[in-house]
Parts: structure tokens; C-alpha cells; sequence
């Protein structure tokens, strides 16, 4: 008898071990008609999210289940998705089906957020001022960068953003080209 407790003992604390390591941040590629898009599965029991950061999609609600034995299912109904995927040590292999199509997605722990080498770290090899130009109601402000050594004969290169919902280093989806 005692060892028959044990090994239920043993069983339900494999379970409990397997829903817990679900909970988190995890990620994956979804490979869709020759492109990769990044989702991001914040699987918290109370308040579930999906973030698609390459759509700038972020926050999107879900509902979660854990049917057992490993497995998880994500419903996002705005979106007419699911997930469903199988806990295999440390990643979730499954499916990810939308309007009828499902698409492979192996889910790995951590955002993995891409990395971005354009966006600079310093120390710079060149000084950097803030500027204001004023013209009766209108003030146009800026940074100018001047590299070491530069004369007044150096040329200039001044660059504007673009239209649309950007900043001056006109960032878009976590993009910073002017930065």
C-alpha cells in the first residue's frame, strides 16, 4: 500500500512539475507562405497573452488550457487561433492552426527578442549636440553628429523621417535606423 502512495506521489508532482514549467514567457518562428513571423505566448493561468512583435502586435488576450499529461492548448479568439502543443523537456512542440490552416511551431522558453546591431552603443567616435532651428511658430529640432577631425569642408548629410507613426530615430516595430 505504502508503495502504491508513493508512486502516485511521484506521478502527480511529475504533473504539477510539467503545468508549471508551461507558465512563462515562450516563443517560436511561424514559417507562413515563405516568411517568419515571431510569437511571443506569455502563458500565465489568470491573464494569458500573445504577442506577434514582427506585426507590432502586442498584448493580444488568449484563454489557456492544460488538458493534462503535458499538453497545452492556447485559444486567441480575435484572432479565430489555437495552439496546441506537447510539454517535451525544454520546449513545447505543436501546431498552430488559423482559418483552417495549421503551420508547425516550436515553442522555446524566453522572448528572444531579435537583436539589433544598428542601434549603437557607445562609446562613439564622434560628438553628438543637440540643436533647435526657429522660424516664427515653427521650431525643427535635431541632433548633429560631427566625426572626429572633421573640417568645414566635410560634407553634411541631413535625414528626415519618413510619414506614418515614427519617432526622429523613426522607429518602427522595435527598428531604430536613425538611432
Amino acid at each position: 500500500m505504502f508503495r502504491k502512495i508513493i508512486i502516485v506521489a511521484v506521478m502527480m508532482a511529475a504533473t504539477l512539475s510539467v503545468a508549471y514549467a508551461q507558465t512563462g514567457t515562450w516563443s517560436g518562428k511561424l514559417a507562413v507562405q515563405g516568411t517568419s513571423l515571431t510569437l511571443v505566448f506569455h502563458l500565465d493561468d489568470e491573464n494569458p497573452t500573445i504577442d506577434s512583435p514582427d506585426q507590432g502586435a502586442i498584448g493580444i488576450s488568449a484563454q489557456i488550457e492544460r488538458p493534462g499529461a503535458g499538453k497545452v492548448i492556447v485559444r486567441i479568439p480575435s484572432l479565430g487561433a489555437r495552439y496546441e502543443g506537447q510539454w517535451l523537456i525544454r520546449q513545447v512542440v505543436g501546431t498552430f492552426t488559423q482559418m483552417n490552416q495549421s503551420f508547425p511551431l516550436t515553442l522555446t522558453p524566453g522572448e528572444n527578442k531579435p537583436k539589433r546591431p544598428q542601434t549603437p552603443q557607445g562609446p562613439f567616435p564622434y560628438s553628438q549636440e543637440e540643436v533647435t532651428f526657429a522660424n516664427g511658430d515653427v521650431v525643427l529640432q535635431g541632433t548633429l553628429v560631427l566625426p572626429e577631425g572633421c573640417t568645414r569642408e566635410t560634407p553634411a548629410l541631413v535625414m528626415v523621417t519618413g510619414s506614418g507613426i515614427q519617432n526622429r530615430d523613426e522607429e518602427l516595430f522595435e527598428h531604430k535606423p536613425f538611432a
